[in-house]
C-alpha cells in the first residue's frame, strides 16, 4: 500500500514508537479532541518550518489548539 507522507508529518513507524507515550486520546467528560498524531505533525510543522503558531497550516488544526496542547504536554514533561 502507497502512502503520501506530507513534508512534516510522521511515519507509521515513527507513530507506533511515539504512541504509547501520550495519554488516552478519549476524553472522559467533554468534546471528543482532535488526535495525538495531527497534533504531533501540527508541532512537527512549526518546529521544522520556522513558522509562528498563527501560521500553522490548516490541515493540523486549530492552531490554538496544537499551542495550547504543545505548551501543557510540555509542563508535563510528555
Amino acid at each position: 500500500m502507497f502512502c503520501l507522507i506530507g513534508r512534516y508529518e510522521l511515519t507509521d513507524a515513527q507513530w507506533e514508537r511515539l504512541e504509547p507515550r501520550f495519554p488516552p486520546e478519549n476524553p472522559r467528560t467533554g468534546r471528543p479532541i482532535h488526535s495525538h498524531r495531527r497534533m504531533i505533525n501540527g508541532m512537527h510543522w512549526i518546529a521544522r518550518s520556522g513558522a509562528t503558531w498563527r501560521g500553522l497550516a490548516e490541515q493540523y488544526g486549530p492552531f490554538g489548539t496544537v499551542s495550547s496542547r504543545f505548551y501543557r504536554w510540555r509542563r508535563a514533561g510528555i
